[in-house]
């Protein structure tokens, strides 16, 4: 199992960070590396994500939502094929570090065969990307 993450600090407190990764619709106006087709941000929901990566294919994946712990921690999970040859997993924690400050680490894990050729160091610049256009997005819609 791969796991990878990127972590970043915004200047916007916890509630309004969970306003925006919460609003699974709109991740197609501010997410360069996801976006979301179908799901409502509730655990057991089935949820189908477009990747769109720095590097390879892009591709779907449909998975459940498997944490949704308001203010605090969005995941889910994907198995593409079969469990042995590809899952995939994608959690978004919030951590409130004071009244206007969160820190959100971005993790994204994969197993099985196929992991194995996944670019890892691009995965984390496209966590990175991510992190950053969250940012940029709160400050849009908090203006």
């Amino acid at each position: 199992m791969k796991e990878l993450s990127d972590t970043i600090e915004i200047d916007q407190p916890v509630d309004a960070v969970w306003q925006v990764i919460t609003d699974l619709n709109a991740y197609d106006e501010w997410n360069p590396y996801l976006s979301i087709q179908q799901g409502t941000p509730a655990e057991e929901t089935t949820i189908v994500v477009d990747i769109t990566p720095s590097a390879g294919p892009n591709r779907t994946e449909t998975g459940k939502l498997t944490t949704v712990l308001p203010s605090r921690q969005l995941q889910w999970e994907a198995v593409a094929f079969y469990h042995r040859l590809y899952t995939s997993g994608h959690a978004m924690e919030l951590e409130s570090l004071d009244e206007t400050t969160t820190q959100v680490t971005n993790r994204r894990w994969l197993g099985g065969v196929l992991a194995y050729f996944v670019a890892t160091d691009k995965v984390e610049a496209d966590l990175s990307a991510m992190n950053i256009a969250l940012a940029d997005r709160l400050t849009e819609v908090t203006q």
